[in-house]
């Protein structure tokens, strides 16, 4: 089955990215929390991936990126695609050796897992539109286990 989901914004490019980084780790967190709220309103009709899922993005703005910087900014939309997951541990060396740790991962569940078996060869296109009318388009398409 096929599942098309529309975003009214534009995917941010790597560059982009790269620069919020240089600003404040905390800057790029929000870009994630931001991006999983748009993919969370456009994906209400798709159901949880219940096996592997093949991905086409296309990126619709008034200028085409170069592949690089388009397949960077890319990674937050898969980010987003990903189950959430918490993960624990113990420091094992420094100043706060033999406390716990607790690392969290924002996700929605559409695609198991970014892996080359759950997720095979994704699609990355560019296309052009009219100046302030940029955004994406994310289809979904599940595959077959025999695939």
């Amino acid at each position: 089955m096929i599942h098309t989901i529309e975003i009214p914004q534009a995917t941010p490019l790597l560059n982009e990215i790269k620069r919020l980084d240089r600003s404040h780790w905390s800057l790029v967190k929000k870009l994630k929390a931001d991006w999983l709220m748009l993919i969370r309103q456009a994906a209400l009709h798709v159901p949880k991936a219940t096996g592997p899922r093949r991905m086409i993005l296309i990126r619709y703005s008034a200028q085409v990126p170069d592949f690089d910087n388009l397949v960077g900014g890319g990674k937050e939309v898969i980010d987003c695609l990903r189950p959430a997951k918490v993960e624990t541990g113990i420091h094992k060396t420094g100043k706060k050796a033999g406390q716990r740790w607790v690392r969290s991962r924002l996700g929605l569940g559409l695609i198991l897992e970014d892996d080359p078996v759950n997720f095979p060869n994704p699609s990355y296109l560019a296309a052009l539109c009219k100046r302030g009318a940029g955004h994406t388009t994310i289809t979904l398409e599940d595959l077959d286990a025999r695939e």
